[in-house]
């Protein structure tokens, strides 16, 4: 080893060459390494690549699904709804009753009555529902007011106190109401007998001629026994001995008519089959002739006695009404009248109209209607009539609990008929192509489409047109086209000269175009003109640009001469990529190309083309240059027209 290492550090050159000679002995070691560093730096750049790569790829995943959200959402807003797509839209609420279903919601807004009766002392006023309990005529609410009543919250509310508005900061309509409860209960006290006796005793007379001991109607018995025999008019009003005049003669005609309602419908019920009316005993009309009345007049002593409220309703609406007929047609009184208005304008008229029995009908209705439609069946209007007679006959037997429920229904619907009419005007500003039906759904249901046409088309001058497309300008724009305007006017300044003013424009051709006006008879045999096409979408057009001129002398204003100057299709020459046949359908339907070659590869052919002012575009995607139909074709045209002869 020694003499190795003492060789090694001699200053001897001799002893140098050794070492000089084990260099090239160290290169492939040098070598490896430097390979392994550009493999290394290379596998960096490609990881680098990789993660841009990926990074890129994760961005436009974030990104499109970004996009496509916004997209479901301005395409839902441009549909008028916006809906999820797991979750089911809510139905709308309509003013329908459904048994076993509370009338009214949590967060609906409601107009509390009143109430003075012994241990309460609510004012009422407006408010929130908070909280339902229970449903139909039994129905109790618990609601917070608004901040203008006295009282903040109240609780276990009954139906026969609430009203649903539209909001709870709304005020009152002020127009003629109904008489209050307590007046109605005093005419009520002052018509009918109470049970202590201590009424009229023309009253405790007349109930006991009209009823048996045992509760069994009289006149039904009579007029069964009677039926058959040719009596005098007012038989039954002799009988009992009165007259028109007395204070009990409407009296006993109600009662008789209860008695004959019930009688009727017992007989039903026990399947009894109907008779006609004119064979009928128990007929109205039989009653009327009776006591020698007229065929409405059993129903309105009935309504006078059993519901004065809504007798007395009837009438101011219908004075109302005959007042408003008359001073609406300017005539005098005793001359024809006009047709009256709408339940969205009159106001007596929708509570004439909105009563509880309509509601009671209406649930009916929809059910027989449902039932119907199980079977593949639908109502006629004869059918329909038939269930709102008999939903009229029955309401007035139901407890007082059954009837709450269309009482509210009758309270809300009119208490909303002031504000309708803006509502349904609302709706119609914000879209005024909407249809009658969705305006109906809207103001749910609150009347039907017809009613709504029908009011639309009573007012002066209400017509259909279509929407009214004007250019969408710029301030500046719009300035630019006064400034041309007033340059045209001014022939640009110069001195009245003949000129000739030329226009041009694209104009679509379609290959195929429906005549309006043939002349069809087949009395003369001329049959209707029938063309086949495909499919009317696909009818295939060409576009032309058209070049016309005006020649006027002086003013544009003292006429001219019009000029057609030239058309000219816009196509270009394209080369073909490959060959190409001529297509037609087989029998199937299935379009064929395997008629005769129309193109042949390398070889051009004209198509339609994108017009453009100077370039021409490529052999294989071509374009419609203006310039050159201008210098080729439009101007020395002109310079014919306009030049020396």
């Amino acid at each position: 080893v020694s003499p190795v290492s003492s060789s090694s550090s001699s200053n001897d050159t001799s002893s140098a060459e050794p070492v000089s000679a084990s260099t090239p002995a160290a290169a492939p070691s040098q070598r490896s390494e430097s390979d392994e560093e550009r493999a290394k730096a290379a596998e960096d750049i490609v990881k680098k690549a990789a993660k841009k790569v990926q990074a890129a790829a994760e961005k436009e995943r974030k990104n499109k699904r970004i996009c496509l959200e916004y997209e479901r959402k301005e395409h839902a807003k441009q549909r008028g709804t916006v809906t999820s797509v797991t979750t089911p839209p809510k139905p709308k609420k309509k003013d329908a009753y459904v048994s076993g279903k509370p009338l009214l919601q949590k967060g609906d807004a409601v107009r509390v009555s009143s109430d003075y009766s012994p241990y309460m002392n609510s004012e009422g006023g407006q408010g929130i529902v908070t909280d339902v309990k229970g449903c139909g005529g039994k129905m109790v609410v618990d609601l917070e007011y608004n901040d203008v009543a006295a009282q903040k919250f109240e609780r276990d509310v009954p139906l026969r106190r609430l009203t649903r508005i539209r909001s709870a900061t709304s005020s009152a309509p002020t127009l003629h109401h109904p008489p209050s409860r307590a007046a109605i209960k005093r005419t009520r006290k002052e018509v009918a007998t109470d049970q202590n006796g201590t009424g009229p005793a023309s009253g405790r007379s007349t109930k006991r001629q009209c009823r048996r001991r045992d509760g069994r109607s009289i006149i039904a018995e009579l007029m069964e026994k009677n039926g058959g025999k040719n009596l005098r008019k007012g038989w039954r009003a002799e009988n009992m001995g009165l007259a028109k005049d007395d204070d009990d003669f409407d009296t006993a005609i109600a009662l008789d008519y209860a008695a004959l309602c019930a009688a009727a419908a017992m007989r039903k019920e026990l399947g009894v089959p109907i008779l006609p009316t004119t064979k009928d005993p128990l007929a109205i009309s039989n009653l009327a002739y009776a006591y020698g009345v007229e065929r409405h007049h059993p129903k309105d002593a009935h309504d006078r006695f059993m519901m004065p409220e809504k007798a007395e309703r009837r009438v101011v609406a219908k004075r109302n009404s005959k007042q408003r007929k008359r001073e609406a047609s300017g005539a005098e009184p005793g001359a024809k009248r006009v047709k009256g208005m709408s339940v969205i304008e009159d106001y007596d008229h929708a509570c004439s109209t909105y009563t509880p029995v309509y509601f009671y009908s209406e649930h009916l209705l929809r059910e027989a209607s449902e039932e119907a439609a199980t079977n593949c069946y639908r109502l006629n209007s004869a059918e329909q009539g038939k269930i709102r007679r008999e939903a009229a006959r029955k309401f007035q037997y139901l407890t007082a609990d059954n009837k709450e429920p269309y009482n509210f229904l009758s309270r809300s619907a009119i208490a909303r008929q002031p504000g309708i009419r803006d509502e349904i005007i609302a709706l119609l500003l914000a879209d005024q192509s909407k249809s009658w039906e969705s305006i109906a759904d809207e103001i749910d249901g609150w009347c039907s489409a017809k009613t709504i046409d029908r009011w639309f088309v009573a007012h002066c001058g209400a017509t259909y047109g279509a929407e009214a497309i004007l250019p969408l300008l710029t301030t500046a724009q719009m300035a630019e086209h006064v400034r041309f305007a007033k340059h045209f006017l001014n022939h640009w300044g110069r001195d009245p000269e003949p000129t000739l003013m030329i226009h041009y424009d694209e104009k679509w051709f379609s290959g195929l175009v429906a005549r309006r006006n043939n002349k069809i008879c087949e009395a003369l045999s001329l049959p209707h003109p029938i063309t086949f096409a495909h499919h009317k979408n696909h009818i295939p057009k060409v576009m032309v640009v058209a070049f016309t001129g005006y020649a006027f002398d002086g003013d544009i204003e003292s006429g001219g001469h019009g000029v057609k100057i030239g058309m000219y299709r816009c196509d270009a020459a394209k080369i073909a990529q490959k060959n190409q046949f001529s297509g037609q359908k087989d029998e199937q339907g299935r379009q064929r190309y395997d008629g005769q070659q129309v193109h042949w590869r390398g070889r051009p052919y004209m198509v339609d083309a994108t017009v453009k002012g100077v370039s021409s575009g490529t052999s294989t995607n071509p374009s419609f240059a203006l310039r050159e139909i201008f210098e080729h074709q439009i101007i020395p045209l002109v310079e014919k027209l306009v030049g020396p002869p």
